[in-house]
């Protein structure tokens, strides 16, 4: 028996050797299974906490001479986490961070909290905390917005938001700088294929809108997330159903569910419309709230930012 040969037979089986497959990628638009622990944050019970684990707040620092921290920032609006370093938000935020610091560039001045359980109380004491902080790398704002760059972004441009050119192409990308670790109240939301924008965004009935946008009419921010039930359009249909306000380029419209907003308001920038997928039970993002009023709503197609994208 020649042992020096069997050894170089298999050394050369080793060298060609087909690739292990490629393992799928990980799941989008799940809301796992939590531990059930008993465990509360600030009398609010983590299972409903956790109800939507995709949503991020972005927060502003106070002051432009300090690095973006927990205790020097405040809310501003909502993203959507789609992959561990993406998040989507609406181009208003962006040009609503560069004014409130002397119209610098909006990535130096964020902080995107994943699994914020409440925007005003920090989650970072407990051994294991569910909120994990993410400084901001990078901000891209869609091409055909009207202010692609947020550095020439007013005031007046910011109160303008019924203007038909302001709602167009509303949406933008933030780079983090770490990927956020998914898992405990934090994950993904899935894309639609084109396939799904082109059948489902009519007669689909398990949607949401959620956001911490303000809920009252102090204009306050919410320190908790607020969802509402809605019913989505087709965008051929908006001009007839959306009125007090007209649809724009890249921007689609629906109305709430009867009965009460739950306390969405104006001011939800960056927020999810989210359905759910039933033949796959994941949770797919249709777009980011940009404008509601009353018991309808505006908001910016997904499908720019696939096409953008």
């Amino acid at each position: 028996m020649n042992i020096d040969n069997d050894k170089e037979k298999n050394a050369w089986k080793l060298i060609n050797a087909p690739n292990p497959p490629t393992p799928p990628p990980p799941a989008c638009g799940v809301r796992k299974p939590l531990r059930i622990n008993g465990r509360m944050f600030n009398a609010q019970n983590v299972l409903d906490a956790c109800r939507w684990p995709w949503i991020v707040s972005i927060r502003v620092r106070q002051n432009s001479f300090a690095s973006p921290t927990p205790s020097n920032t405040d809310s501003l609006c909502t993203g959507v986490l789609v992959k561990e370093d993406t998040v989507l938000t609406s181009a208003n935020c962006l040009h609503m961070a560069s004014v409130l610091n002397n119209r610098q560039r909006a990535a130096p001045n964020l902080l995107v909290v994943a699994g914020d359980l409440n925007t005003k109380t920090l989650d970072i004491s407990n051994p294991t905390p569910r909120e994990r902080y993410h400084t901001v790398c990078n901000t891209s704002i869609h091409p055909g917005n009207y202010r692609p760059d947020e550095t020439r972004a007013t005031l007046n441009d910011i109160a303008g938001e019924n203007d038909i050119a302001r709602k167009s192409f509303n949406i933008a990308v933030l780079k983090l700088n770490e990927r956020v670790e998914l898992g405990d109240c934090r994950e993904k939301a899935c894309l639609p294929s084109f396939l799904d924008l082109a059948t489902k965004d009519n007669g689909v009935k398990n949607c949401f809108m959620a956001s911490y946008g303000t809920y009252d009419s102090t204009q306050n921010p919410s320190e908790n997330l607020k969802e509402s039930q809605v019913v989505l359009y087709p965008s051929y249909t908006c001009d007839l159903v959306s009125y007090p306000f007209t649809s724009a380029p890249g921007t689609t419209c629906g109305r709430f569910t009867e009965g009460r907003p739950s306390g969405l308001c104006q001011g939800d920038d960056g927020g999810m419309v989210i359905c759910e997928d039933a033949k796959t039970s994941t949770w797919k993002l249709f777009g980011l709230i940009d404008y509601a009023k009353f018991k309808k709503y505006l908001k910016s197609h997904v499908q720019v930012f696939l096409d953008w994208d």
